[in-house]
């Protein structure tokens, strides 16, 4: 390697190629230094997206107590409501984790609950409602 490159801080290895971010980006970190790509993927998913993960609930409170976070964060499965689960986000929406759709004895919808427009399409590609005119449908 010519003398000119520098080497990851992580590994001393590899050349720097891509910015880490010194305190996380999910916390709001700018401040980045050079290292190289496969450290600086460790570290993401290694440690800043479980850890991310642990401090949705904390990020989502202090929003609720007035603090803004600067990115959006989301607490996966924060409450349970009439048996279906919702996540909260740092703007403080809930939306369902995943669909639910409930039938009655005959296999008809009588409800169904989906975390945005695009996913009742997806779940329903072949056209037309799937509730027809007896079930009611809610979405975020």
């Amino acid at each position: 390697m010519s003398a000119d490159i520098q080497l990851c801080p992580y590994c001393g290895v590899r050349p720097r190629t891509s910015d880490d971010h010194i305190f996380p980006d999910f916390l709001g970190g700018k401040t980045t230094i050079r290292a190289c790509k496969p450290c600086n993927d460790l570290f993401g998913h290694a440690f800043e997206g479980p850890v991310s993960n642990d401090f949705a609930p904390a990020v989502v409170m202090l929003r609720r107590g007035g603090l803004r976070s600067l990115r959006r964060v989301v607490w996966k499965r924060a409450i349970q409501k009439e048996g279906i689960d919702y996540d909260l986000d740092s703007d403080l929406q809930l939306t369902p984790t995943n669909p639910s759709i409930e039938r009655d004895e005959k296999g008809s919808i009588k409800r169904a609950v989906f975390p945005t427009q695009r996913r009742i399409q997806t779940q329903y590609r072949h056209g037309g409602s799937p509730f027809g005119n007896q079930a009611s449908h809610r979405f975020r």
